[in-house]
């Protein structure tokens, strides 16, 4: 089953669960993802764990807070290597999971392609990647805690934007370019501020930003393989994915304004930021993208 089938069909059975007053629910769909952890894990109790977890309700939370704990165990790997991500997002899981039904997240162990990430984004369901190797991670290879929080540090700017279109502020983490609060040592945390009174709303919108995403997806496939098309998916990517701007025509628009992306996309070429590189002929191209996609957008 496709991400997209999956992120709808557990996101209704959430908000039923939720109806009822259940703790959780169960996600049987993730059982190989289980299976994944209990064949990977160097730690004897989560492979213990993750093989009951289906015999024991397929719990939403207890898979997730496995994964997580299944992650940091195969950093074990190898050498140790300074936390990044984990640092900074790892105390960010509990309130995520807090926000179920409205918020969701998805441990996954197979790779997602940028479309598939920037369709996803139409929906308030956020993947987590796990991997038993050192995985690409903004720029350069890191472990596998990195790789996951790296995931989760991405679902909260995600749920941080979306928020806003519902007129909820959350204060911006960084400040001063880091989010580390030198006052106290630690990293600021966001997602325990993420309080909305109706949070069916961000599933509400999901249909129409699903069908935003889909009928850019169509067109970008229209144009001929090449710099001017591979523009286009990256420049999408940039901000669907990230900079985590919410799939609306209104946003996108705005943002596409300014140079701001282009201006990271540039830098990012430069520093080899995406596995394999990007072209100079597509980075010579955003300019054009960037009018494309205003054309398409308004």
């Amino acid at each position: 089953m496709r991400l997209i089938e999956l992120a709808q069909q557990v996101g209704a059975r959430a908000r039923q669960a939720a109806e009822r007053g259940h703790p959780t629910f169960a996600v049987p769909e993730l059982s190989d993802v289980a299976t994944w952890i209990a064949g990977t894990s160097p730690d004897a109790d989560i492979r213990a764990a993750a093989a009951a977890w289906e015999s024991t309700g397929a719990s939403y939370h207890a898979l997730v807070r496995l994964a997580a704990r299944a992650a940091i165990t195969l950093d074990t790997r190898w050498p140790p290597s300074p936390s990044h991500y984990r640092a900074k997002a790892e105390g960010e899981l509990e309130p995520m999971l807090a926000l179920w039904p409205g918020v969701l997240l998805l441990p996954t162990h197979a790779p997602l392609s940028p479309w598939e990430l920037m369709e996803l984004r139409a929906f308030p369901v956020h993947p987590l990647g796990l991997t038993d190797r050192l995985a690409w991670t903004d720029g350069k290879l890191a472990a596998p805690s990195e790789f996951f929080f790296h995931d989760l540090d991405h679902a909260r700017f995600k749920v941080r934007r979306d928020l806003e279109i519902e007129g909820v502020a959350i204060p911006d983490p960084y400040q001063g370019g880091t989010t580390l609060d030198h006052a106290t040592g630690r990293h600021r945390l966001i997602m325990g501020q993420a309080v909305h009174d109706d949070w069916a709303r961000l599933w509400d919108r999901a249909r129409a930003r699903y069908t935003t995403a889909r009928a850019l997806n169509d067109r970008a496939g229209r144009l001929a393989p090449g710099s001017l098309r591979s523009a286009v998916e990256l420049l999408l990517f940039e901000m669907l994915h990230e900079k985590s701007c919410p799939l609306e025509p209104s946003v996108l628009a705005r943002e596409l304004d300014g140079d701001v992306h282009l201006a990271k996309l540039r830098w990012k070429a430069a520093v080899g930021f995406f596995p394999g590189g990007t072209a100079p002929a597509v980075v010579d191209a955003l300019v054009d993208a960037r009018a494309l996609l205003r054309a398409w957008l308004t």
